[in-house]
């Protein structure tokens, strides 16, 4: 099901950004904070993701190795949520005690994000949200950032180089870059598309388009091209029957969605 065409001419529709991508994500702002909603797995996905970027800043020396302990097990790193939506990763990477920057160019969402964050006095020193294109923050902070994150971000992005190209600017030389994606096989369509959007119903109809997955070893391509070495890949499977906190799992497949972690050389 293509999304609705966009009015949007302005300077946020940037190169490596459909406009319609940032209409759809605008119009399901008001149902972003909703646990039990529309975007429930992003709040699941928190559970995987916080360690996997811990261990990952652990093990390229970023973080120190006690911090796998602490529940502040993210402080004194400087992180970049490339596409942060409503924030649902960008505060469980505060809570952690990252100081992060969450970007997007979807102002209600932004909008959202801020209002969320509010009357949260313990974790607002952490979090600052930017309403622009990764293009224009790359210019401004380059080779900034102890590790940019882009999580289920790749998905909606129409060129993907160019994405990936200003999320490596804005990185520091030794930093390293988180991303989560579906990809681009069969089972990753039967999985991600048919089963979750038009068969079980967990994944609203529409949000994602077979064109735009992409496999591991293509985003390894890119990243390679600018000077980043992929590290780690891991498959991601989601099990309906287990608790919340265990839904996402690591698994050895990576052909239906995966995370991977990449370092960009000194």
């Amino acid at each position: 099901m293509p999304k609705p065409k966009s009015n949007d001419t302005s300077a946020l529709a940037a190169k490596s950004i459909n406009p319609d991508e940032i209409d759809w994500f605008n119009n399901q702002a008001h149902e972003w904070w909703d646990p039990n909603g529309v975007q429930h797995m992003l709040h699941d996905y928190n559970h995987l993701r916080i360690p996997w970027i811990r261990d990952g800043l652990i093990a390229t020396n970023i973080l120190p190795a006690d911090a796998k302990n602490k529940p502040n097990c993210l402080e004194g790193a400087l992180i970049l949520d490339a596409g942060c939506g409503g924030g649902v990763l960008t505060e469980a990477i505060g809570r952690a005690k990252g100081t992060v920057v969450g970007l997007d160019c979807a102002k209600q969402l932004i909008d959202l994000a801020n209002d969320h964050l509010a009357p949260q006095d313990d974790i607002k020193p952490y979090i600052t949200y930017v309403c622009e294109t990764i293009e224009e923050h790359c210019e401004k902070n380059p080779n900034k950032y102890d590790a940019v994150v882009a999580s289920e971000v790749l998905e909606h992005i129409d060129d993907k180089a160019a994405f990936l190209e200003c999320c490596v600017k804005a990185l520091k030389p030794g930093g390293s870059i988180f991303i989560t994606t579906i990809s681009k096989t069969f089972m990753g369509w039967f999985i991600a598309k048919l089963w979750a959007e038009y068969i079980t119903g967990i994944i609203r109809r529409g949000s994602h388009e077979f064109r735009l997955f992409i496999t591991p070893k293509e985003v390894s391509k890119i990243l390679k091209e600018f000077n980043c070495k992929t590290e780690k890949v891991k498959g991601v499977r989601y099990d309906f029957f287990r608790r919340r906190e265990n839904k996402f799992q690591h698994t050895f497949y990576h052909g239906v969605a995966y995370t991977l972690q990449a370092v960009k050389e000194k």
